[in-house]
């Protein structure tokens, strides 16, 4: 490909987080691979110490933990919120209840109100009902944002563990917010708990069939309480989750102002093509869906301007609809379209949804195919593995990945100074990884200190690099 324009881009915005966005970057000739270089060389700086990775592993296993105890809770509480017959409120929290869930609380003599005495109707609808579907309404958001939350954590799993471009890390802006709207929603109804505020007055005269809601009545939700509260506090130490100037998701912003944003989201479905794309996809399996962006021609695909937007940026990279936005945006479209919001939301599921070159090579090399992935996605797989291959064995479709790139470039690129440079700073960089892995140290550390030493005799620079001797030093020291 000698001359290709990114023109568009999925980017977070108010309430949908799908708009274009303008940024062109050409590519005419083999001599702008530097750019690929300058990105590389300072991936290798800010990577040659591991610590953080390590840090990153024990905060996700928190995450993992923390996840699991609310997704345990979510299903217990899920079997009791409706239970009128049992529930009691203490007067100071029904008072805040009632604020939330919109309904006049009335006078009210009894410091603990049971759920089955409010008798009364607030236009037209019984008191007892406010609150069942204020916490009914609480429930599906959590299970939303499990959902979301659990995606966005096995992605991080996979990203630490697995060292191609591929497995990128998700967006980490949206995974800690996605995490502390989560925790917010649980603790509407865990801190009422654990305080009394919400209870269950006659579990003593309950029998052998609602031992369920027994059980739930005499857990202990502290610890609960306390492991949401310090991944919180882990998430605020470390830059908080709310970006400059962004905007919160309020809840209730779209009922209160429902006219503000209407056109505007309306306007970006219409430029993204975004209906088109899911009516054409929404009535097969989600397979059957990865299978056909799959199989698209990306780089005819990618160039025809009358393709969706989002069908063209998925044939450059993997670029998945935000997760905070995910399941509004399609509870918007097939409310507007009267479809099932499961069969939206399955299909916005499998755009961006990642393959890696390398696995899938491994599990079956005779139907390997680099075209089958986004072009970026491709490049970084050839580029990364033939300059790999320099001073290591790698197994990999070393002619498939080396025809890819010289007809992208029109030149033989393992030729090329710059990608001699790269796979130097590569072979540099891993050998620096093994020296500095707390957990696994070599046997023989002098052996890898000779060979960075050896490659930076022998290196040579393809064009000046600012500081280049600086770092040098730096590394060798």
């Amino acid at each position: 490909m000698k001359h290709f324009i990114n023109s568009y881009q999925i980017s977070k915005t108010l309430r949908f987080g799908a708009t274009l966005k303008e940024d062109e970057k050409k590519c005419k000739s083999h001599k702008e691979l530097k750019e690929f270089v300058d990105s590389s060389y300072e991936t290798m700086k800010s990577r040659t110490i591991i610590g953080e990775s390590l840090q990153e592993k024990k905060f996700v296993e928190k995450c993992e933990l923390c996840h699991n105890k609310i997704l345990k809770f979510y299903e217990a509480w899920k079997q009791v919120y409706y239970r009128v017959d049992q529930i009691a409120l203490y007067k100071d929290y029904y008072r805040q209840l009632s604020k939330k869930a919109r309904f006049d609380a009335g006078k009210q003599n009894s410091q603990l109100i049971t759920l089955a005495s409010l008798s009364g109707t607030y236009q037209g609808v019984k008191i007892s009902q406010y609150i069942i579907n204020y916490w009914k309404d609480n429930l599906t958001r959590q299970s939303r944002l499990l959902k979301d939350f659990f995606q966005q954590l096995s992605q991080y799993k996979r990203a630490l563990e697995n060292s191609d471009k591929t497995h990128t890390k998700p967006n980490l802006i949206n995974f800690n917010k996605t995490f502390m709207v989560l925790a917010n929603l649980v603790n509407e109804v865990i801190n009422p708990l654990s305080d009394g505020a919400i209870a269950f007055p006659n579990i003593s005269k309950l029998g052998e069939d609602d031992e369920q809601i027994r059980e739930f009545a005499l857990n202990d939700y502290s610890e609960l309480a306390t492991s949401i509260d310090e991944l919180k506090k882990s998430i605020a130490t470390n830059g908080g989750y709310t970006p400059f100037a962004r905007v919160t998701l309020n809840h209730y912003t779209a009922e209160q102002k429902p006219h503000i944003f209407k056109n505007d989201i309306d306007s970006k479905i219409r430029e993204l093509k975004l209906i088109e794309l899911v009516g054409q996809l929404k009535d097969k399996s989600p397979e059957q869906i990865e299978e056909y962006f799959f199989q698209l021609d990306k780089f005819k695909t990618y160039h025809d301007e009358k393709q969706s937007v989002i069908l063209r940026t998925q044939c450059f990279k993997y670029k998945p609809i935000p997760f905070l936005v995910k399941h509004q945006l399609a509870e918007y479209i097939a409310t507007q379209k009267k479809w099932s919001e499961d069969d939206v939301l399955k299909v916005l599921d499998a755009i961006g949804a990642i393959r890696s070159p390398a696995y899938d090579y491994a599990k079956n090399k005779d139907e390997f195919d680099l075209k089958n992935y986004p072009i970026k996605v491709a490049f970084d797989y050839a580029w990364e593995q033939l300059a790999n291959s320099v001073y290591t064995t790698v197994t990999f479709p070393e002619e498939m990945c080396r025809e890819f790139l010289n007809a992208i470039y029109g030149c033989e690129v393992r030729k090329e100074p710059v990608f001699k440079f790269y796979a130097d700073l590569l072979y540099i960089r891993q050998n620096l990884a093994v020296l500095e892995h707390k957990d696994n140290l070599p046997s023989n550390p002098e052996e890898d200190i000779l060979k960075i030493e050896k490659t930076f005799e022998n290196i040579e620079l393809p064009y000046q690099i600012k500081d280049f001797e600086t770092y040098k030093k730096d590394i060798l020291a």
